[in-house]
């Protein structure tokens, strides 16, 4: 195995520990019956939407989406559970359901408050990329309102990933249940690979908040970036790279380096190093704790488990910042490990506020 993939390893293996939904009860192989069914209504279905007269238009994607993930769950997987096939069968319903909608001009769901599930045409390679939103009831679209883009942590790629992903987002384009009455927009883009949000899961976040600016009056001088575990591994690299696209950072419970998180005493994890001067020169493309420097320009207000393994992290990240003259905000919760406390949590938002608003 090259030291590339071992890097890599130790990153995935890490997200993984941050909470995910349980989906492999009973997984098994579909019946051929099943297969060729659903392979069919895949085939109808992204071609329906291939060939749709509103292709062009931004909505486009957020029909497109099911199409994608129907045709990667079953190009990639090869068992699935009954709450799999539930969502397969889903998405075929959502996605003719939506195309019908685009071709009367009528989708309701730009103007739907609560969860949506949407989506956007990547400019990397063309693909459809969902994303989910959360539109707070009191949203005026006269009004700028501030936007929280919310990392999520580890979720074990596989090929029902995306449709698994949109799940969470998607309650139908009708009547939902009460959304919340919040100063903000949450923004929880998918990000391509188990990354913490490098390349084109990079790429992904951004265009993303480009899509969602397009969508709704985003305040650009208000936006927050977030995230747990891996999320905040990412809110640590994005924000602390890009420390002039957020008005405050809050990661909770998130690597910041290769080498010292490498050594967290796992027994999946293999510890990297020493490498070749020029892998070495590349860390300083992953490594946050190198740029501790911008957190002078966007404020961070961090969090982590009393007992998190991970704890290490940010007592890294709050040594580098003081190298730089700056002082660390790293919000302990008591006797927790690597979840988010809710009382820690609400007064990292109550912070993050103070910024923002």
């Amino acid at each position: 195995m090259s030291r590339f993939l071992i890097l890599w390893t130790v990153v995935v293996v890490a997200g993984g520990l941050s909470p995910t939904h349980s989906w492999a009860q009973a997984a098994q192989p579909l019946s051929e019956t099943q297969r060729q069914t659903f392979e069919q209504s895949a085939r109808e279905l992204q071609a329906a939407a291939d060939k749709h007269p509103r292709r062009q238009t931004p909505e486009w994607a957020d029909a497109a989406l099911f199409a994608k993930g129907l045709n990667w769950a079953l190009r990639y997987d090869r068992e699935f559970s009954p709450a799999d096939i539930g969502l397969l069968e889903k998405a075929i319903r959502r996605g003719q359901e939506r195309l019908a909608a685009l071709t009367e001009e009528k989708p309701s769901w730009a103007t739907r408050r609560g969860k949506v599930a949407l989506g956007y045409v990547s400019a990397v390679d063309g693909s459809t990329q969902p994303y989910g939103v959360i539109v707070p009831q009191n949203y005026d679209a006269k009004t700028p309102i501030r936007l929280d883009v919310v990392l999520h942590g580890s979720t074990r790629p596989v090929g029902m990933s995306e449709l698994r992903f949109v799940a969470r987002f998607d309650e139908g384009d009708g009547d939902n249940p009460p959304p919340p009455d919040s100063p903000f927009i949450e923004l929880h883009p998918l990000g391509r690979v188990e990354n913490c949000y490098r390349w084109s899961g990079e790429t992904d976040v951004f265009e993303a908040i480009e899509d969602v600016c397009r969508r709704y009056n985003i305040d650009r001088d208000r936006i927050v970036l977030r995230g747990m575990s891996m999320g905040a591994s990412g809110t640590w690299h994005l924000g602390l790279k890009h420390p002039d696209r957020f008005v405050a950072l809050g990661p909770y419970c998130g690597y910041v380096d290769t080498h010292k998180f490498s050594e967290t005493p796992l027994p999946n994890f293999v510890r990297v190093g020493p490498l070749p001067e020029h892998q070495e020169l590349g860390l300083h493309m992953l490594d946050s704790l190198d740029y501790a420097a911008n957190a002078g320009v966007v404020p961070a207000i961090a969090c982590m488990g009393e007992k998190d393994v991970f704890f290490q992290a940010h007592v890294l990240m709050g040594e580098a910042m003081k190298q730089e003259g700056l002082e660390m905000v790293n919000l302990i919760s008591p006797g927790t490990g690597h979840v988010i406390d809710p009382k820690t949590h609400a007064e990292q938002m109550r912070r993050i506020g103070e910024f923002a608003e």
